[in-house]
């Protein structure tokens, strides 16, 4: 039975002010009076009370009419059970609903009669818990309009249990324009970014959270515009970059040519959906939702630039111009300014992967009004998604992708027709120069990573973070959580460490994700004193083997160290993969990926393999690393290395599947999002984690050293950081190679290798 795992905690409420709150209290001294009152109105439709049974015997309206003084605790779970369409006979068995909601780890009262004194306590905790399409009780019960009659209006936000809910059902369009002070399209003007938001109707003041979207203006086609990724490295010439302070834009003026026609507010019943269901969920329970596509998208100025401090910058501009901080302009070129007057001063960045990465980099600029950010998938280094320690590297998935690629992709700007003539041309010179400046002949971290690079700023960040990643993200990859959490030392970090890949945990059914999220922003946008920051753990994990177990941990990193020796002979292996890639595997990824894995004849002499069988049951808490000392044949080359668990007995998937008939709605009246879970399946093999270097970086990725043929290099390299519980009984197997055909270059020219093992060692970070 999959799990139902609550990390939002409630217990500091009051059970009969809160039911106060919703209107949902009756103070009549007489228990059969108050039970009739609140079972009728959870339920649905009150014919409905013949189809739930309270025992063997009777079905809820035969124990209304009955008109008890109490109830056995028991029966009340059953009845509340079945309201939130759990299946009684199938899911659970009459007179073990108790058993059955502590098996999916549902939090319940321990008393064993329902009665007087302790009715209000058992509804309240009724509500929230999580009902079976994933979201709590009384977040279905809102969307079915449950709070329709209920309050006295629906023009402010209602709040229950620390979280707010969805109360609003009208809504208004607008666009603004904001001026970003910077010219990035060099037509000696500030370049202006629309800024499009959608907000409840009410005359209530409300927060804001802002979604940096450079897709949401439209994309290209980028199939053509891929980069190579066959050849050989390239010798580099000795050198050393020296980190230093993120360049700065100047400030350009702005360019006034009218006042323009102002757009009217657009007022509307039905909320349209963006397909970013955190924003989605939150709009109707009060929170307003901006998205802005940023520099040289639609209807705005500028040039993408792939997330420099232009980008920073600007979305920095519009945190502060959506808190009422700044003042914005109606029109795209004219000069009369707005402050706009519905905000409540406080807002909050939300986004997965580029619309993630975007909320990290603001937050190191500390722009007035920005309270929190909530971070998906989230890149901190852009050095780190495109490049690995001297290397061009693929995000997982996408070969050939760069920071020029994506500036195309996103280069919106153009389908307007009269940006297209003006800009074309202009834009065209500006990809070559990101294409030189991003310098891929050499992989090495440069000026241009460094403007891109969040890191060198995150120890600025002082408001609260969350932040949610998947441990098997091979796009973007856990370093780049983990390097953040280590450094922003002066915020308070909170990681949610989920084993898929590239995803939002919105849907997951083994996490009360969204309840985390609106805890989260009621507390930091609304002021609600719900204790989320105190109450939530550090780091939050996902088991491995059984994803329906969530780990909570203090810190994300192992003190400790299993130092495993890789042998006391020198082996030699070749990197002629490329060729064996074309020849024997057709180009064909899976089936190359899991023939190597699976140690495969014909990669003998293409690799070392070494096996490892743990003598205790422990886990992997933090960055692998491998010590070596290595030498090869030609002035260039590299290392990769992987590390897996070969066939493992009942892991996590890494894609979840669709719970079946379960669903749920992000907002009332909506489409039904389908509820999903990591199962447990046997596989051949689980990539743990990996890692590439070149033998020309072995000091950093911006110090270039010399390789002499045949000379040997003493190196470490530290592995994606991850956390991977490991059985006695696991077989792990460490893969050293050449050129990975997922992410590095393809090296044309076959080349040798030889590793002393009796100087090179496997260290395993671990916790027991």
């Amino acid at each position: 039975m999959m799990k139902y795992n609550t990390f939002s905690d409630y217990r500091k409420f009051n059970p009969k002010e809160e039911l106060k709150n919703i209107n949902f209290y009756i103070d009549i001294p007489i228990f059969s009076k108050r039970i009739e009152f609140y079972f009728k109105a959870l339920i649905v439709q009150e014919s409905l009370t013949k189809s739930i049974a309270v025992n063997e015997k009777i079905n809820l309206e035969q124990l209304l009419d009955s008109s008890p003084d109490n109830i056995y605790a028991e029966e009340f779970y059953t009845i509340i059970l079945q309201i939130m369409d759990f299946h009684l006979g199938i899911e659970f068995k009459v007179g073990k609903s108790f058993a059955f909601l502590k098996e999916i780890n549902q939090s319940i009262l321990d008393d064993q009669v329902v009665d007087l004194t302790n009715i209000d306590d058992f509804i309240f905790n009724a509500l929230n818990l999580r009902a079976a399409n994933g979201l709590s009780l009384i977040d279905n019960l809102t969307n079915d309009d449950f709070l329709v009659n209920r309050v006295e209006n629906n023009s402010k936000p209602i709040f229950f249990a620390g979280k707010s809910l969805p109360v609003f059902n009208k809504f208004i369009k607008e666009s603004y324009y904001i001026d970003t002070n910077i010219d990035t399209d060099d037509d000696g003007f500030s370049d202006r970014v629309l800024v499009q938001v959608t907000r409840p109707d009410t005359t209530n003041k409300v927060p804001v959270l802002l979604c940096a979207d450079p897709y949401f203006e439209g994309t290209n086609e980028m199939e053509q515009n891929l980069n190579t990724i066959e050849g050989n490295l390239k010798e580099k010439s000795v050198t050393e970059f020296k980190t230093q302070k993120i360049s700065n834009y100047p400030t350009a003026p702005a360019k006034i040519i009218k006042d323009g026609i102002k757009k009217p507010e657009h007022r509307s019943e039905n909320q349209e959906s963006n397909n970013i269901p955190l924003n989605d969920f939150f709009i109707p329970r009060g929170f307003a939702v901006a998205y802005v596509a940023g520099l040289g998208t639609r209807n705005s100025d500028g040039m993408r630039t792939t997330g420099d401090r232009a980008e920073t910058l600007t979305y920095s501009k519009a945190v502060e111009f959506l808190s009422g901080n700044e003042k914005g302009f109606y029109t795209r070129y004219g000069e009369e300014k707005v402050t706009i007057q519905w905000t409540n001063g406080s807002v909050a960045m939300t986004g997965r992967s580029y619309l993630g990465t975007l909320a990290t980099a603001t937050a190191t600029q500390n722009p007035r009004g920005l309270k929190t950010i909530i971070s998906e998938s989230a890149i901190s280094n852009w050095y780190d998604y495109y490049r690995e320690n001297g290397l061009v590297v693929a995000p997982g998935g996408f070969p050939g992708e760069d920071a020029d690629v994506l500036a195309l992709d996103t280069y919106s700007r153009w389908f307007s027709g009269a940006d297209y003539l003006k800009t074309h041309e202009k834009f065209l010179s500006h990809m070559e120069k990101l294409r030189e400046q991003q310098d891929r002949d050499t992989g090495n971290y440069n000026n241009f990573w460094n403007d891109r690079n969040y890191l060198l700023e995150a120890s600025n960040i002082k408001i609260d973070c969350l932040y949610a990643h998947g441990l098997n993200d091979w796009n973007v990859k856990p370093i780049n959580v983990y390097n953040v959490n280590q450094i922003a030392k002066n915020a308070k970090i909170k990681v949610i460490l989920h084993q898929g890949e590239h995803i939002s945990p919105h849907n997951i059914q083994s996490i009360d994700y969204l309840d985390i999220c609106n805890l989260w922003l009621s507390n930091h946008l609304y002021n609600i004193d719900n204790k989320i920051v105190d109450t939530l753990p550090n780091i939050i994990v996902e088991n491995n083997r059984t994803p329906d177990q969530w780990k909570e941990q203090s810190a994300w990193g192992g003190k400790n160290n299993k130092e495993i020796k890789l042998g006391s002979s020198i082996v030699s292996y070749s990197d002629n993969l490329t060729h064996i890639f074309k020849d024997k595997f057709d180009q064909k990824l899976t089936k190359y990926e899991d023939s190597f894995a699976l140690n495969d004849p014909v990669f003998k002499d293409q690799c070392f393999v070494f096996n490892y069988q743990p003598d205790e049951k422990f886990t992997i808490n933090g960055q692998v690393k491998i010590e070596t000392e290595i030498s090869t044949n030609q002035r260039t080359g590299l290392l990769s290395a992987a590390l897996y668990e070969i066939k493992p007995q009942k892991i996590s998937t890494k894609t979840p599947a669709p719970v079946p008939d379960r669903f749920f709605q992000i907002t009332p009246h909506q489409e039904r999002t389908p509820l999903v879970n990591f199962n447990q399946k046997s596989f051949e093999y689980r990539l743990i984690t990996f890692g590439h270097l070149n033998l020309q970086n072995i000091q950093g990725p911006g110090i270039v050293n010399e390789i002499i043929p045949n000379t040997p290099l003493k190196l470490t390299l530290a592995l994606q950081p991850t956390i991977y519980e490991v059985l006695k009984i696991s077989k792990l197997r460490l893969i050293l190679f050449g050129s990975d055909m997922k992410y590095t270059i393809h090296v044309v020219t076959p080349q040798t290798y030889q590793i002393n093992l009796n100087k090179s060692k496997l260290k395993i970070p671990f916790s027991l």
